[in-house]
C-alpha cells in the first residue's frame, strides 16, 4: 500500500469503514438469534407449567366423565412432558439445548418434581379407573334392585291385604331409597367439598338396611307386619341379595372415590405446584442469562458502533487536514495570482503519522508554486525586453533628428549652389 497517494489513503479508509460495517451484520444477526433462542427456551420452560396443569385437568376429565378418548390425550400430554424436557436437554427441531450449569440444574430439577408427578397421575389414573369399574358396576344393580323392590310389591299387593297397606307404602319408600342412593353416589362421584353427600349416603344405607330388617322380621314400631306367604318370602331374599351385593359394591365404590380423591389432591396441591415452581425458576433463570448475553451483546455493537464512529471522525478530521485545508490553500494563492500578486506561495506540506507526503495534493500545490516562479521570471524578462526596446527607440529617435538636420543642411547647401549658378 502507497501511503503517498491521497487516492490509496481514501480509498484504505472506505475499505476499514465498511469492514467494520460488514462485522457489524453477523453479530446484530447473532444477537438476534441468540435471543430468538433465549425465547424459544423462555417459552418452553412456560410450557412445562402450563403443560402440568392440562395433564392434571385431562385426567380429572378423563375420570369425571368416563371419555375413554381423554385417556388418549393423557398419556400423549405425558409423553410429551418428559419430551419437552428432553428437548431442553438436548435440543430438538423446535428448540436448541440450554446451556450453562445453573440452568441445567434447574431443568434437573423440573425433571426431579415431573417423575415424582408423573408417579402420582400414574396412582391417580389407576385409581381413577378402579372408580370407574366400581361406578358402572354400581350403575349396573340401580335397575335390578329397582325391579327386584318392584317385584316386592307386588308380591304383597298380590296378597290383597288391606292389613299390609303400610307396609307397602314402607317397601315404596325404600324402592325410593335405593333410587335416590344412586342419585347420591353420582354426586359423590363427581365431587364432595364438604362430606354432606357422603354422610347423606351412609344415611341412606343405613336406612335401608334398618328398613330391610323391619320388612323381614316386622316392626311394631314402624308399622311394618311380618312378611306372609312364600311369593313375598322370596321376593324378600331376592332384595335382601340384591341390596348385599349393592351396598358391598357401593361400599367399594365410596373406598375408590377416597383413594382417587387423595391421589388427585396429592396431584393437585402438592406435585403441581413443585412443577410450576420448579418450571417457574427454570424460566426466570433462562430469562436472566438471557438478559445478560443480550446486554453482552449490546456492548459488542456499541463498542463497534463507537470505534466506526470514531474511524469516521478520524477520517473526516484527517481529511480536512490533508485534503480540504491544503485545496483552500492553493485556491487562495491562485486567487492572488489572478489579481496580480505573483509573490504569493502556497507552500503545501502535508505529513501524515510524522511522516511529509507526496501526495497529490502536495504534488499540485508544487506545481502551483512552480507556475508561479515560472510566471515571475517571465514577467522580468518580458519586462527587460521592454526596457531594452524603450531604450533602442530612443536612439532611434535621435539618429532620425540628426539625419533630419542633415537633409536639412544638404538642402541648404544644394538650394545655394543653385542660386550662385543662376548668377
Amino acid at each position: 500500500m502507497n501511503l503517498q497517494s491521497m487516492k490509496t489513503r481514501f480509498v484504505g479508509s472506505y475499505v476499514v469503514l465498511l469492514v467494520l460495517f460488514i462485522i457489524q451484520i453477523p453479530i446484530i444477526y447473532m444477537l438476534v438469534e441468540s435471543m430468538s433462542k433465549k425465547y424459544a427456551h423462555v417459552n418452553a420452560a412456560g410450557g412445562l407449567r402450563k403443560r402440568a396443569v392440562e395433564i392434571t385437568e385431562v385426567l380429572t376429565r378423563h375420570v369425571m366423565t368416563g371419555d375413554e378418548s381423554l385417556e388418549a390425550v393423557f398419556q400423549t400430554k405425558r409423553e410429551e412432558y418428559g419430551h419437552a424436557i428432553e428437548g431442553l436437554r438436548k435440543g430438538s427441531q423446535d428448540v436448541s439445548a440450554v446451556k450453562g450449569a445453573e440452568i441445567n440444574e434447574k431443568l434437573d430439577a423440573v425433571e426431579k418434581a415431573w417423575l415424582s408427578m408423573r408417579e402420582s397421575l400414574d396412582n391417580a389414573m389407576a385409581a381413577g379407573d378402579n372408580l370407574r369399574t366400581y361406578k358402572k358396576r354400581v350403575e349396573d344393580t340401580t335397575q335390578p334392585m329397582v325391579d327386584k323392590m318392584t317385584t316386592l310389591l307386588n308380591a304383597y299387593n298380590d296378597l290383597h291385604d288391606v292389613g299390609y297397606a303400610k307396609t307397602i307404602e314402607f317397601a315404596a319408600q325404600r324402592r325410593a331409597l335405593t333410587v335416590r342412593l344412586s342419585y347420591l353416589f353420582e354426586r359423590y362421584y363427581l365431587w364432595d367439598y364438604d362430606g354432606t353427600v357422603k354422610r347423606d349416603m351412609d344415611s341412606s344405607i343405613e336406612a335401608f338396611d334398618s328398613g330391610l330388617d323391619a320388612l323381614k322380621n316386622g316392626s311394631s314400631l314402624l308399622g311394618v307386619r311380618p312378611p306372609k306367604g312364600e311369593k313375598v318370602n322370596a321376593a324378600l331374599r331376592e332384595v335382601d341379595f340384591g341390596w348385599k351385593e349393592r351396598k358391598e359394591l357401593m361400599l367399594a365404590a365410596v373406598k375408590a372415590k377416597d383413594t382417587f380423591s387423595v391421589n388427585i389432591a396429592t396431584v393437585i396441591k402438592t406435585h403441581t405446584p413443585a412443577v410450576m415452581a420448579a418450571a417457574d425458576t427454570l424460566m426466570k433463570t433462562i430469562a436472566v442469562n438471557a438478559k445478560s448475553d443480550a446486554m453482552k451483546s449490546v456492548m459488542v455493537v456499541v463498542i463497534s458502533i463507537i470505534v466506526s464512529a470514531a474511524i469516521a471522525l478520524i477520517f473526516m478530521w484527517s481529511t480536512n487536514k490533508l485534503v480540504i485545508k491544503p485545496i483552500i490553500k492553493i485556491k487562495e494563492t491562485v486567487e492572488d495570482f489572478a489579481s496580480g500578486d505573483l509573490t504569493k506561495r502556497a507552500e503545501v506540506k502535508i505529513s501524515f503519522m510524522g511522516k511529509e507526503l507526496n501526495d497529490e495534493i502536495s504534488s499540485l500545490g508544487d506545481s502551483v508554486d512552480a507556475m508561479a516562479t515560472q510566471m515571475s521570471g517571465l514577467i522580468g524578462r518580458i519586462a527587460d525586453s521592454a526596457n531594452q526596446l524603450a531604450s533602442a527607440s530612443e536612439q532611434l529617435s535621435a539618429s532620425s533628428t540628426q539625419i533630419s538636420e542633415g537633409a536639412n543642411k544638404q538642402s541648404n547647401q544644394t538650394t545655394q549652389v543653385a542660386t550662385a549658378m543662376e548668377e
